[in-house]
C-alpha cells in the first residue's frame, strides 16, 4: 500500500519540498518587534541620526495631494518608500 494514501492531497509534499522546509534555520524571537515609526522616533531623538532621516527635507511638502496622486510611481516610490526601507536595512544591519 502506499503511504500517501492516509495524508490528505492538500498535505502532501514533494521530497524536494520536505527537504527544503527541513534546512531552513529559524532564529529564537528575539524580543518584540518595533514599529518603523517607533525605530525613526528614536533615532532622530538619539545620538546616532541617520543623514536620510534629517538632513533630507521631505520633497513631498509642497505638493497638494492631487499633484502626489498624479506622480509617477517610481518617483513617489523613490521620495516616500524608500527613505524608510533605507533607514530600517540600515538597523537591520547594525543588528546583525
Amino acid at each position: 500500500m502506499d503511504s500517501n494514501r492516509s495524508t490528505p492531497i492538500h498535505n502532501r509534499q514533494s521530497p524536494a519540498t520536505q527537504e527544503r522546509e527541513r534546512s531552513v534555520k529559524v532564529e529564537p524571537h528575539r524580543g518584540p518587534v518595533k514599529s518603523i515609526g517607533e525605530i525613526l522616533n528614536s533615532e532622530r531623538e538619539g545620538s546616532s541620526v541617520s543623514s536620510v532621516g534629517e538632513s533630507t527635507p521631505n520633497p513631498l511638502a509642497g505638493l497638494s495631494k492631487a499633484e502626489i496622486a498624479a506622480m509617477p510611481v517610481r518617483p513617489y516610490l523613490d521620495q516616500t518608500v524608500l527613505p524608510v526601507l533605507l533607514e530600517g536595512m540600515k538597523q537591520l544591519a547594525k543588528e546583525r
